[in-house]
């Protein structure tokens, strides 16, 4: 049975008689499968509870997005020394702690020292054995986090711990979790008023937060180049729901909020905001009142009333009888008193044309409630003056775009809508073909090429690092025979390369040397690596 994956539960619970739990509580509180259900649908926790209660886990960490997500697959057991020497000292032996092999926690949460990581389970060796911490006294071999002794890194552990704590088994959902980011982000001026976000300014402040995690190799993905980070920050604050790495949200969290109960008050109040705009959105059952209003004003004209008569008995002001009367087509006598015949003229003529009511009071000397007025019950006006008002607009951007595409012809597509993005993005809305048409000359945008690897630095890296760590073996063991899976051991990214060891031919050739070392003496391993020995 694997340590974070575990399978076939319902087997388990049924030669265990259930003393130990049900296979949901087990996976909840004893293996890493809630850890990766944090965030999400109910119903993919409940498959994945179906899955490995019945079978092998398959294909679940490809569906999960473990596979893809820049970050280790496969989950080595940790352990914090002083609590292992507590629980040894109290109950007489040791046992693994589930907050210490949560991905992302390096230090330990109540002590705040770096954890050690045990290699007996990593990369498949001993996988289907027992092992207790205990182990850790029989040579072991261990890696400790030491690059981890951060202040950064120790509050980002305990976040995370407590957050897992929070929420395993309650998946929070994807839309509630962006909705607290967005809220979170308008409190800190970094969302224009209309929701777009100031990605300069989040980018400098998350990086700033998590300054030091570059250095560490399982929280470097959480902080990538400055344009890869813009993209996958954009993309994670969107409504993208996709199977992404827990890690990268909680470290958003981490950095908006800097504790785990002021990000479970966020999501709290994001799930009641939700709620509330939920019901707000639903159908009514009441008749609506302008539905009623248009009812009584109708019946009242056709009994021959006039506007004042309808207006005081309906109990609503003359010029809102006006407006509800024109809505509804039909023509009222007037006794005007400012809008003499003339300038009535004049107002509807510049309405026609297109400018906004302001401009027309302004043209006119009259107020602009006087020209709402106006626009309001004068039948068929209102909607002239909206496909006037359109034409107008139609033409002012298409000829404020004119002007951007002649005058740089030699900017591409994307370079041009950034010089007038007002025009691009209403021309875009309500005139795209037109858009479309202007654009048939701007040359296209040369594609970015795709990161490349450079396989050269890689073998030289893999080739150092497995010189050192046989070197710091040959001083502690100098009489032991290497296998593969012992070079994995000494170094645990040698086993994800092994389809690509053509392109690293000094790691493959040292891998060589050493696996077939009954051939050589300890002498010559020994001369082969002296810059490293000394």
């Amino acid at each position: 049975m694997s340590h974070d994956f575990p399978s076939k539960l319902k087997t388990f619970c049924e030669n265990t008689r259930g003393t130990l739990g049900e296979p949901e509580l087990l996976l909840r509180d004893h293996s890493l499968v809630g850890f990766y259900h944090l965030f999400g649908e109910l119903g993919r926790w409940n498959a994945s509870v179906r899955c490995l209660s019945q079978s092998s886990p398959g294909n679940l960490k490809i569906a999960l997005g473990i596979i893809s997500s820049g970050f280790r697959a496969h989950h080595p057991l940790k352990l914090c020394e002083e609590c292992t020497r507590a629980q040894e000292t109290e109950l007489g032996f040791s046992y693994w702690v589930l907050q210490h092999q949560l991905p992302g926690v390096l230090t330990c949460p109540t002590h705040t020292r770096p954890l050690v990581e045990m290699q007996t389970k990593a990369n498949g060796l001993a996988r289907f054995q027992w092992s207790l911490p205990e182990a850790r006294k029989s040579g072991v071999l261990l890696r400790s986090y030491e690059g981890a002794r951060t202040e950064a890194a120790a509050e980002f552990s305990r976040f995370v711990s407590t957050a897992h704590h929070c929420f395993a088994g309650k998946p929070i959902q994807h839309s509630l979790l962006v909705l607290s980011f967005r809220d979170a982000l308008r409190e800190r001026m970094m969302l224009s008023d209309g929701g777009r976000l100031r990605m300069q300014a989040i980018t400098q402040e998350y990086r700033t937060a998590l300054d030091g995690f570059e250095h560490i190799q399982e929280l470097s993905p959480l902080v990538p180049a400055q344009s890869a980070l813009s993209t996958q920050l954009a993309k994670l604050f969107g409504n993208l729901d996709g199977h992404v790495h827990p890690l990268r949200y909680l470290a958003i969290a981490f950095w908006l909020f800097r504790g785990a109960t002021p990000f479970e008050l966020a999501i709290k109040a994001a799930r009641y905001q939700g709620a509330k705009e939920e019901a707000a959105s639903a159908p009514q059952v009441f008749e609506d009142r302008n539905t009623l209003l248009d009812s009584r004003v109708s019946k009242a004209l056709e009994q021959g009333q006039s506007i004042r008569a309808i207006a005081d008995s309906i109990g609503i002001d003359t010029a809102t009888a006006m407006s509800v009367a024109a809505r509804l087509s039909y023509v009222v006598k007037r006794r005007p008193k400012k809008l003499v015949h003339l300038l009535r003229e004049r107002i509807v003529a510049l309405l026609l044309e297109g400018h906004l009511v302001s401009e027309v009071a302004k043209l006119a000397n009259v107020s602009s409630s006087t020209v709402a007025k106006l626009l309001s019950s004068t039948v068929g006006l209102a909607q002239d003056y909206k496909a006037a008002r359109e034409q107008r607009l139609k033409d002012e951007y298409r000829t404020r775009w004119l002007d951007v595409v002649r005058s740089q012809l030699a900017l591409s597509k994307k370079l041009l809508r950034t010089l007038d993005p007002a025009a691009f993005t209403w021309l875009y809305r309500h005139d795209r073909t037109w858009l479309h048409e202007s654009m048939v000359h701007v040359v296209k945008a040369q594609p970015i090429r795709p990161y490349r690897i450079d396989w050269q630095a890689r073998d030289d890296a893999l080739h150092n690092c497995l010189q050192r760590a046989v070197a710091a073996n040959l001083r502690g063991q100098p009489d032991r025979a290497y296998r593969m899976c012992d070079l994995y051991a000494l170094v645990p990214d040698l086993r994800a390369k092994l389809a690509e060891l053509q392109r690293l031919p000094r790691t493959a050739k040292l891998m060589e040397f050493l696996v077939t070392r009954p051939k050589h003496s300890r002498e010559v391993i020994s001369r082969k690596l002296a810059p490293i020995l000394l």
